[in-house]
């Protein structure tokens, strides 16, 4: 195992390459590679962390989904122009009425 020293600059290096414009999807995967390649992780690992995540990440990409859907449709602009017209002008009304179509649209999805 490495030291928490070399956890540090291990993470500050995948941290410089993301802003350097490399896709987190790499920085990722390095990373992965590295924790296989210095035995923090081991390949029986990987199905016992799958059987634990597997439902909250489909979850998480059906809300993916579901809100591409949304934003190609336009609800995202239609939902803006009408809160933006129910606030009148009022700056606290209009943040009241984001909250509450946040606690709506929340609703619907859960």
């Amino acid at each position: 195992m490495l030291p928490r020293r070399d956890h540090f600059f291990l993470n500050a290096a995948a941290g410089y390459l993301a802003a350097e414009g490399l896709s987190i999807g790499w920085s990722a995967s390095l990373g992965a590679a590295l924790a296989l390649a210095f035995g923090v992780i081991h390949l029986s690992d990987i199905p016992v962390v799958w059987n634990i995540v597997w439902n909250a990440t489909a979850a998480f990409i059906a809300v993916i989904v579901i809100s591409l859907l949304l934003d190609e449709s336009g609800f995202f602009s239609w939902a803006a122009l009408h809160v933006a017209r129910w606030g009148n002008g009022r700056g606290r009304r209009l943040f009241s009425w984001i909250i509450l179509l946040g606690r709506r649209g929340g609703r619907a999805v859960c």
